[in-house]
């Protein structure tokens, strides 16, 4: 390879092949870079030089796609993404049935404060004359009522543990 002639096919597979040793690989470069017609063809060279992808690759990457081993991972991922819904659905109800159970074993206890300056609120009817309205209002006034002292005796509770 000489300055003022351009690089021969040798060249350029010698050069693509690793064969050139430190001095000749500079001189080489050198010239790639002074020169344009080498470097066009250094580049058209070396677009040869790449294999193609075959014609049939595409419909050949959707078959196997569609294949069982890859729809069966694929449904599986699927799967899990489910069972990991329907997991934490069961913890949810299961903490919703725990709560409905509390309140129920709860409901009988009268009084969890023990607070003696409590004032009695319930309002006495003559017997026999309570009708369905009061019964479910005096229900529903009981119910919060327990509800209302079972959670600040939890609270409570929870103030006594923190402060240990």
């Amino acid at each position: 390879m000489i300055e003022n002639h351009h690089i021969s096919d040798d060249r350029y597979l010698a050069f693509q092949q690793n064969r050139l040793d430190g001095e000749e690989r500079i001189r080489f470069l050198m010239h790639i870079s002074e020169c344009d017609y080498c470097s066009e063809r250094l580049a058209s060279f070396m677009e040869t030089d790449m294999v193609s992808a075959p014609p049939d690759m595409k419909m050949n990457i959707l078959a196997a796609s569609k294949k069982a081993d890859v729809q069966i991972v694929k449904n599986a991922v699927e799967m899990t993404k489910r069972m990991q819904l329907f997991l934490y659905s069961l913890k949810v109800g299961a903490a919703t049935i725990g709560a409905f159970i509390i309140l129920l074993l709860f409901m009988n206890v009268h009084d969890f404060s023990n607070d003696p300056n409590k004032i009695n609120t319930d309002i006495k009817k003559p017997s026999g004359t309570i009708s369905i309205t009061d019964r479910i209002r005096e229900g529903t006034n009981s119910l919060s009522d327990n509800l209302f002292n079972f959670s600040n005796d939890i609270i409570k509770m929870e103030d006594r543990n923190h402060d240990k």
